[in-house]
C-alpha cells in the first residue's frame, strides 16, 4: 500500500493532471493531497468527480437532494485542499447507474 509519506519521498511533481473519485468519506482529503503532490503546482489540474448512484427505480436525471448536498459538500472540502496546495481543480458532480462506469467515462473526457 502506498502511503502519503512514501509518495512524498518518491514521486515528482510532473503530472499535468490527475483524476480523483470522491466519496464523501474520511479518505477524500488524503487522496486529494496525494494527487496534488503528483501535479505541477500552479500549472496542473486536479479533476475531481463525485458520483451519485441512481437506482433503476428512478429516472437517471432525477433530483436527489441528499446526494447532491453530500456531493457538493465533499467537493467543496477538497477544493480548499487543492487550493492550499496551489493546484487548480475542476470539480464535477455526476449522476449514473454505476459509479465505476461514470468514473471511467470522466477519465476519457
Amino acid at each position: 500500500m502506498l502511503s502519503l509519506r512514501s509518495a512524498q519521498k518518491s514521486q515528482k511533481n510532473d503530472a499535468s493532471s490527475a483524476l480523483v473519485a470522491i466519496s464523501g468519506g474520511d479518505v477524500d482529503v488524503e487522496v486529494t493531497k496525494l494527487a496534488c503532490q503528483l501535479i505541477k503546482p500552479g500549472k496542473g489540474t486536479l479533476h475531481a468527480v463525485y458520483v451519485i448512484e441512481v437506482g433503476m427505480d428512478l429516472p437517471i436525471d432525477a433530483e436527489i437532494p441528499s446526494g447532491t448536498a453530500k456531493g457538493e459538500e465533499a467537493l467543496t472540502k477538497i477544493e480548499s485542499v487543492a487550493s492550499d496546495l496551489d493546484v487548480n481543480m475542476n470539480a464535477k458532480l455526476v449522476q449514473s447507474r454505476q459509479a465505476g462506469l461514470a468514473i471511467v467515462q470522466e477519465a476519457f473526457e
